[in-house]
């Protein structure tokens, strides 16, 4: 079984993702989602069901503090309908609201989750994997080498277990540094660095590619694939991420023109099935 871990901040950009997410196919009958609103309030209505949980927080810790919360109502909260269940549990899957998804030309029931849960077993010395990888370079506080940018990111139990370990990941991080540090490149720098476990991510361009080996450590020219232009001259396509973080702060955007005709797209489908209903 999996059980989805959404982390969420009340902001215009976030807002906007998260209502796609909540409309277009973000949330399957067959899952379990945790949301965790950091900051307490969300204006997005977000659907009620036996699968769907919300947890409402002080806005401390970024998203790894959210996290922790999350973490700690799945595995230790005797009133969560975890408790009797949670040893079923196999995969899991960790976003915040700074990526659209899933972005896919395929219907509004096509199950994204699955989808991502096969490209994570293709590789068995994976134990980790998302959207993109990052090389940082050896100045970098968060150490050289690839990691796992942490917009969006899965692993499995044995890899969640090891996580949990470092007791430095998943926690309220004081400075947005920490959380990155700690936090986003915590989770490379414990399962390839210290383990030394493989990881993935969802590129074409980096299919098959053994992270283990620091032949492969400058990839991109060091430089944040997520960004715009930054991967190889190109911007990164969203139908390909399917999970996109088209915002950055104080930088372009990043194919926003595509998430928007994206969209408009969407609508008109739901338009036409909901006359074919009539």
């Amino acid at each position: 079984m999996t059980v989805i871990f959404y982390a969420y901040h009340e902001t215009e950009a976030c807002h906007f993702n998260l209502d796609y997410f909540v409309n277009f196919g973000g949330i399957l009958p067959e899952y379990d989602y945790i949301f965790i609103i950091n900051g307490r309030t969300c204006t997005v209505p977000i659907p009620t069901g036996d699968n769907i949980h919300i947890l409402y927080r002080e806005n401390i810790g970024y998203d790894f503090g959210a996290y922790a919360r999350g973490l700690d109502f799945f595995f230790n909260d005797s009133k969560s309908p975890f408790q009797k269940k949670k040893k079923g549990f196999d995969f899991f899957i960790f976003l915040n609201a700074s990526v659209i998804g899933p972005i896919t030309h395929h219907s509004k029931e096509w199950d994204w989750v699955e989808y991502f849960h096969g490209r994570f077993l293709e590789d068995p010395t994976v134990r980790l994997y998302g959207t993109s990888i990052v090389c940082l370079p050896d100045e970098d506080k968060g150490t050289r080498g690839p990691k796992v940018e942490g917009f969006f990111w899965c692993t499995d139990r044995r890899g969640l277990g090891l996580l949990i370990g470092e007791r430095t990941i998943f926690m309220d991080h004081r400075t947005k540094e920490s959380a990155i540090v700690n936090g986003e490149y915590g989770l490379s720098n414990c399962l390839l660095g210290k383990y030394g476990f493989n990881i993935g991510c969802i590129i074409t361009r980096y299919q098959g590619m053994d992270w283990r080996k620091e032949i492969n450590w400058s990839c991109n020219d060091l430089k944040h694939p997520s960004r715009k232009g930054s991967f190889y001259g190109e911007s990164m396509n969203p139908y390909e991420t399917i999970f996109h973080k088209w915002f950055w702060h104080h930088q372009p955007t990043v194919h926003k023109e595509i998430i928007d005709k994206h969209i408009q797209r969407k609508k008109k489908i739901e338009h036409v099935k909901s006359l074919n209903l009539k």
